[in-house]
């Protein structure tokens, strides 16, 4: 059987032990909830860099588009051009002819 001196330092110990288990918990838990919200972090960082990169993509879709419709609308207002000399041409070679009939 122990003391009651021993007794006494026996349950000191394990109150001591107790409470430092108590605290490494309680900083395992700490140490749990910052790395969560470190990792909540990175995963906002990279749902913003995921965007990012969407828009500009999309900016650059866009602007492709653009150019082409750009390059479209001048071929056409060059066939336009084409086609107005080719009848003018017409015209004239018409009007020529009507004078030689008549003439």
């Amino acid at each position: 059987p122990l003391s009651k001196q021993e007794a006494a330092q026996l349950r000191a110990r394990e109150r001591e032990a107790r409470e430092m288990a108590a605290r490494a918990t309680k900083l395992a838990v700490q140490q749990q909830r910052q790395q969560a919200k470190e990792a909540e972090r990175l995963l906002r960082e990279q749902a913003k860099a995921a965007e990012r990169l969407a828009r500009d993509e999309a900016k650059r879709q866009l602007k492709e588009e653009a150019r082409r419709l750009k390059e479209a609308e001048r071929r056409l207002r060059e066939e336009a051009k084409a086609e107005e000399r080719e009848a003018r041409e017409v015209t004239r070679c018409l009007l020529d002819l009507l004078r030689v009939v008549e003439a």
